[in-house]
């Protein structure tokens, strides 16, 4: 925080986050806000408030580590994984996603997971998807995908809406699960 004061020109607001150390040896968060002023003498000044923002703070902390064991979590399982937004837009995949079809997480962002399944299944799979994420309820569905080895596999897929904490409706999160054996059986 000192050296974004001594770096401020006079006119440019100063906004950045720092920790201090508390008189009981607590660690604590501060917001500081402020700006550096010119006088009518020459002088420059600094004026500023300083917010706690602690609490905040341990509260982005905890969602980190959430979503950090949620991830470790999704990856080391040995089925495929994956979580849209409220628009259907693909959010995140797991690494047996990756693994299984033979692409990245960047390449599977937004809705290109789309290309990934037959065209005689697609249009289906698509509307039941689509009506699901209109009405927010849960998702279940087959269709043939090609798998990263240029075959051609069944998928069962499962899936429900997740919602915030304020109750809007934040997408779908689901599985998926390679059936192709018990399809031809």
């Amino acid at each position: 925080m000192r050296e974004a004061w001594a770096d401020a020109r006079p006119g440019q607001r100063v906004r950045r986050e720092f920790r201090v150390i508390a008189p009981d040896g607590t660690e604590r968060w501060l917001l500081g806000v402020g700006e550096k002023r010119e006088m009518p003498d020459g002088r420059v000044v600094a004026s500023g408030v300083n917010l706690d923002v602690t609490a905040q703070k341990r509260a982005e902390m905890r969602i980190r580590e959430s979503e950090a064991r949620f991830r470790e979590m999704a990856d080391n399982l040995p089925l495929i994984v994956w979580m849209h937004d409220a628009e259907g837009n693909q959010e995140f995949v797991n690494r047996t996603f990756c693994d299984y079809f033979g692409v990245s997480r960047e390449e599977m962002r937004a809705k290109r997971w789309q290309v990934l399944m037959h065209p005689e299944d697609a249009d289906a799979y698509l509307a039941e998807f689509a009506r699901c994420v209109r009405d927010r309820c849960d998702f279940h569905a087959e269709v043939r995908v090609l798998n990263g080895g240029g075959e051609w596999r069944w998928l069962e897929s499962w899936g429900a809406p997740r919602f915030d904490e304020a109750g809007g409706y934040a997408g779908h999160v689901g599985t998926s699960a390679d059936v192709t054996e018990r399809k031809e059986n």
